[in-house]
C-alpha cells in the first residue's frame, strides 16, 4: 500500500511547537505517511483566507490525500469537528466555515461529525483539538481506517461566508482576501471573472490607488511600478515589480477592490 500524503493548513507559524506537535501525533500513529505543509502563515483566526488558501493547492494532489486545516477560533466551544469526502481527498477541519469555499467549488460524497473519542489523544486539552484530535484522526485514516468510523454522517454543516466579487456589465466590486510571502495581494475576483473585460481597458482601484489595465507578466512595468495581473491561482492581483505592494499599499485583508470598463481614447 502506497504511503499516504497528508497536508496541514493553520494559522500557527513555526515559531512555537505546535505544528511540530501535529506532526509527532500523526507519525507516531501513521509513521509511513508522508505530511505535506501547505502554509503555517494564515493570519490568525483568518478562516477565508485558510479555505482560499487550501482550496488554491488541492487540485495539485493526488487522489487519497488527507487535508488537515486548523484555524479555529472556536476552539474548545461547542462548535463541531468535521471529516469531508470530496472528489476523492478527505478533509478535516472545524465546522466554522473554513471549508466553504470547497463546498462550492468540489463534489461532496461524505461529511461524517469527528466524534469517536477511541481515536483521540488520551488526554485532550481544550485550547489544541489540532493536536489532539484532528491530528491523530489523520493517522488513523492514513493507515485505512473507513471515514464512517470517525463518526455519524451529518447533512448541516457550515457552509462559510466566503465573499463572492459582485459582478455588472461594466465593473467587479471585490476585496483583498490574502497577501503572500512576496507581498502581493489577491483577491477573490477570478480569472473567469473578468473573462469579459478588456484587459487593456481595465482599470482596478482600491483605495486611493487606479492601476490601468492586467499585465501578462510582472516585467511588463518598470522597477517598483504597480501593476495587476492573474496571479498563478487564477485570481487577480496587485503587485509591485520586485517590491511588495503590500508593505507599499498597507491595505488590509478585506480592503475593497473594483475593477472597471474603461472607454478607449
Amino acid at each position: 500500500m502506497a504511503s499516504r500524503l497528508i497536508t496541514l493548513t493553520t494559522d500557527f507559524g513555526l515559531v512555537d511547537s505546535y505544528v511540530a506537535a501535529m506532526k509527532g501525533v500523526i507519525l507516531s500513529i501513521s509513521p509511513g505517511c508522508q505530511i505535506i505543509d501547505i502554509s503555517h502563515d494564515i493570519e490568525p483566526q483568518n478562516i477565508q483566507q485558510a479555505g482560499f488558501v487550501l482550496a488554491s493547492v488541492v487540485g495539485y494532489y493526488p487522489e487519497g490525500t488527507i487535508h488537515v486545516a486548523v484555524v479555529d477560533p472556536g476552539v474548545g466551544t461547542a462548535r463541531a469537528l468535521l471529516a469531508v469526502e470530496m472528489d476523492g481527498h478527505i478533509y478535516l477541519a472545524p465546522d466554522n466555515g473554513l471549508l466553504g469555499v470547497l463546498y462550492e467549488k468540489r463534489s461532496i460524497s461524505k461529511i461524517c461529525k469527528i466524534e469517536n473519542k477511541s481515536l483521540y489523544m488520551p488526554d485532550v486539552s481544550r485550547t489544541f483539538h489540532g493536536r489532539d484530535i484532528l491530528a491523530p484522526v489523520a493517522g488513523h485514516l492514513a493507515n485505512g481506517l473507513p471515514l464512517d468510523e470517525v463518526g455519524s454522517e451529518v447533512t448541516k454543516y457550515n457552509k462559510g461566508d466566503f465573499v463572492h466579487p459582485i459582478i455588472s456589465p461594466d465593473a467587479i466590486r471585490g476585496s483583498i482576501v490574502y497577501r503572500d510571502h512576496f507581498g502581493n495581494l489577491m483577491t477573490n475576483i477570478s480569472k473567469n471573472d473578468l473573462e469579459s473585460f478588456d484587459p487593456v481597458l481595465v482599470e482596478v482601484q482600491t483605495g486611493y490607488t487606479k492601476i490601468k489595465g492586467l499585465c501578462q507578466s510582472y516585467s511588463d512595468v518598470e522597477k517598483g511600478e504597480l501593476l495587476c495581473l492573474i496571479g498563478s491561482a487564477g485570481y487577480l492581483e496587485i503587485a509591485q515589480r520586485e517590491g511588495s505592494a503590500s508593505d507599499k499599499l498597507r491595505f488590509p485583508i478585506g480592503t475593497e477592490v473594483e475593477v472597471t470598463l474603461k472607454a478607449s481614447s
